[in-house]
């Protein structure tokens, strides 16, 4: 029973954190999904700092492998990633 509390108080804390100081404080909040969107909007997440880059991929839409270079773009900086 204490073991589960612990982990109560964890969660709401780390909850806390996130939607309190690094999310608000970030300079973009990418998110994988409308729904994900509008969660953080609940969340009083400011929807201008938000992007929606849906993971996955549709293989019926690739009709053929495509070669690309990774491009290196000094400016971007990524600091933290979250997925779960």
């Amino acid at each position: 029973m204490l073991e589960a509390a612990i982990l109560l108080v964890k969660g709401l804390v780390e909850e806390l954190i996130l939607y309190r100081f690094i999310l608000p404080h970030s300079d973009r909040v990418y998110v994988q999904s409308d729904f994900m969107f509008n969660y953080m909007k609940y969340k009083r997440i400011n929807p201008k700092l938000m992007m929606v880059v849906p993971i996955g991929v549709d293989l019926d839409k690739i009709k053929e492998s495509v070669q690309i270079e990774p491009k290196d773009i000094p400016q971007w900086q990524v600091l933290l990633w979250l997925a779960s």
